[in-house]
């Protein structure tokens, strides 16, 4: 393929620079890095013309084909912005196409000139009597001005940009669909492994450039990436080889946090009358196993167990998906939530502005119909943590610097200061679920224990007899970027009773042999130490008799700990760690300005002309 002399216009770093201000973030990342590092977390693509791709757009439906290119036709732009600026309060404060514009710049520089558009990363203006065309980049842009009196910073059109809030010049063609940039939500593209799904982060002639998340992280090799942390993999034999189910009591990073955790296991199969599993450690971490056990539970054909965060085992018996699904940006994503398919929702961190609080968390506002006299509803969320949050995790306990192993010990011991960091580990990192009590949004739980490697079912009860109307409103919360959905369900009930067996393994083997069983009874200060890197527990239980006319499903139960390995070395930066901990929104700024500045470092990379 020929050399293009265009490059990639990236959209994310629109956002880095002035967006840092006032948290200190751009400092902080570049006093932690001597060079660039890979972009932790996520998996930059470029998608090259002949692609198959499949374009889901903000209005919930989506085009399938082969990417043709990226084409910008001005005639039809001048209709789409003209239509878009009549159509809204906008006509007050934006510019026409060929008004005269003031755009300020960081060097303290003023041009005046006629807009001739917007794209991703950048405005288009005609300085003075020019005829060529000047890119201005909304990270070099300090303020932009317009004759009727409007005013915008740089990142606040880029933020409008990226929440397809702005019409943009540039259009995907997929098959002979031309889709304006505006209306592209993400972009799933298929693998072997299955597909990824990313965010446009910019756009040339014959290629786009897209930040992704896969579904199988072990297929981009993150879960071994250097800044990454995660908690014990738990695989079950399937009868023919190992699979990954979860990840066990995420988030207890310390051992006055240690508490049990339950997770249904799908994969899951009998072979000669056993059940077994393997815990994996793959992490620059220390797993603590206190506890191992299952729950086989034998129900009615039909019915569904779904363990809440508490180890309650709900039983659904006749689940319903929302009618209705949409962000906080307003897309629409019914169909994604639709169906535990694996098609899943994933939180967006591009287009937002890390000065607002309120740009940097991502809702989904979901609704359901009820039953008359409907009192009661279990909920029901297939969800997971994106990659980012781990490596997120272990940079703001890297905040500590040399006084890490001082902060860890001093929380072991310091009820109030552990409960004060994991309360904010809860507020800034795990979704909060609400529902519409007629008046407001009333919280009615938050969901836990998530981890990146793969989506976890989790059930929350919550009383609605004092809710008004036929329609129940859910809504989750989070920062953006650190979290994904596949599915919502609500079951009004009532539940079929189940019979539950726990089981205690009858041989738990380490990879030298050793039978450390005793270990991994409960609660009692003896736990099996599992180290960094493949270090693995393999578990045998003996299975019970199924009955008859019953559908068995395996639950299972874990208890520990871990410890994330954080070197002990740079200075201390104890304000920021404080005010991230106790500051709502903070890290959400702090997560969003971290990756811009990521972006950042990889500018020339991703500018560089494509061949």
């Amino acid at each position: 393929m020929r050399k293009q002399s265009a490059t990639l216009a990236v959209l994310a770093l629109s956002l880095a620079g002035c967006s840092l201000i006032g948290l200190g973030i751009g400092a902080l990342v570049d006093s932690h890095r001597s060079k660039p590092r890979s972009l932790e977390g996520w998996d930059l693509q470029r998608i090259r013309k002949g692609a198959r791709i499949r374009v889901l757009l903000r209005d919930g439906s989506a085009v399938a084909g082969r990417f043709r290119g990226v084409e910008t036709v001005a005639e039809e732009y001048a209709a789409r912005y003209a239509a878009w600026r009549g159509a809204r309060e906008a006509a007050d404060t934006m510019p026409e196409l060929g008004d005269r514009v003031t755009v300020g710049g960081r060097s303290g520089a003023t041009n005046s000139g006629t807009l001739v558009g917007f794209d991703p990363s950048s405005l288009a203006v005609r300085l003075g009597d020019e005829a060529s065309i000047q890119e201005r980049r909304y990270t070099d842009v300090m303020r932009f001005a317009t004759e009727r009196g409007g005013a915008l910073s740089g990142a606040q059109l880029a933020a409008l940009a990226g929440q397809g809030r702005l019409p943009l010049r540039s259009r995907l063609v997929v098959d002979a669909t031309p889709i304006p940039l505006e209306r592209v939500a993400s972009i799933q593209v298929p693998t072997r492994a299955g597909k990824i799904t990313g965010f446009v982060l910019g756009a040339a002639v014959d290629v786009i450039l897209i930040v992704a998340v896969a579904n199988s992280l072990r297929s981009l090799d993150n879960l071994r990436c250097e800044g990454c942390s995660s908690c014990p993999f738990v695989e079950s034999f399937d009868g023919h080889g190992y699979v990954l189910e979860t990840e066990a009591f995420g988030g207890a990073i310390f051992q006055a946090a240690q508490r049990p955790d339950w997770a249904r296991l799908d994969h899951l199969a009998a072979m000669n009358g056993s059940y077994r599993l393997r815990l994996t450690n793959e992490q620059e971490e220390i797993q603590y196993v206190d506890e191992a056990h299952l729950l086989v539970v034998d129900g009615p054909r039909g019915a569904r167990i779904v363990p809440s965060a508490s180890g309650r085992l709900h039983v659904l018996a006749a689940p319903v998906p929302p009618t209705r699904a949409s962000t906080g940006r307003g897309e629409e994503i019914t169909r994604l939530l639709a169906a535990r398919d694996g098609d899943s929702w994933i939180s967006n961190p591009l287009g937002r502005d890390p000065q607002s609080v309120e740009s940097v968390r991502d809702t989904l506002v979901l609704e359901f119909p009820r039953p008359p006299r409907a009192s009661a509803v279990t909920l029901a969320f297939r969800v997971q943590s994106t990659p980012w949050v781990s490596t997120l995790l272990r940079r703001v306990l890297a905040l500590h610097g040399r006084l890490m192993p001082a902060w860890s010990a001093r929380l072991e011991g310091d009820a109030a200061g552990r409960a004060e960091f994991l309360a904010a580990l809860r507020r800034e990192g795990l979704p909060a679920v609400s529902v519409w009590n007629g008046q407001g949004w009333q919280i009615v739980g938050s969901l836990v224990n998530l981890g990146p490697a793969a989506p976890r079912e989790q059930a929350l009860a919550v009383d609605i007899g004092s809710i008004p109307g036929d329609v129940l409103r859910v809504r989750l919360e989070s920062s953006a970027g650190t979290w994904i959905v596949d599915s919502v369900e609500a079951d009004y009930g009532p539940e079929p009773s189940v019979d539950v067996i726990e089981l205690r393994p009858v041989e738990a083997r380490t990879e030298e042999g050793t039978d450390v069983r005793r270990l991994l009874d409960g609660p009692d200060g003896a736990r099996h130490v599992m180290h960094p890197h493949r270090d693995a527990l393999t578990l045998v239980f003996a299975e019970p008799p199924v009955q008859r006319g019953r559908r068995r499903s395996v639950v299972v139960k874990l208890a520990g700990y871990y410890t994330i390995l954080v070197p002990p070395d740079g200075e201390p930066q104890e304000s920021l760690f404080a005010r991230l901990v106790t500051e709502p929104g903070a890290f959400a700024r702090y997560s969003v300005g971290s990756l811009y500045s990521e972006l950042e470092s990889r500018r020339p990379e991703l500018e560089r002309p494509v061949d």
